[in-house]
């Protein structure tokens, strides 16, 4: 079974990507069977990653707090 029948949502809106040295980018993460590609969001940004899944070493999930509870 490949990996991509795996992926149940394959876009993920309002993702923070992070690297050394540059400031932190909020965008949409597209999820394919071999690749991650993120596209920066912010108006006149032409900013686009592509990572291969093998070279990834960590993705963490951060759970947005509830309210009233």
């Amino acid at each position: 079974m490949e990996f991509s029948e795996h992926i149940k949502t394959a876009n993920v809106e309002d993702v923070e990507l992070r690297q050394p040295l540059h400031p932190p980018s909020r965008g949409t993460l597209c999820i394919t069977g071999h690749h991650l590609l993120f596209s920066d969001r912010e108006v006149g940004s032409s900013r686009h990653v592509l990572l291969l899944l093998r070279n990834i070493d960590a993705i963490e999930k951060r759970i947005a707090a509830s309210s009233g509870t």
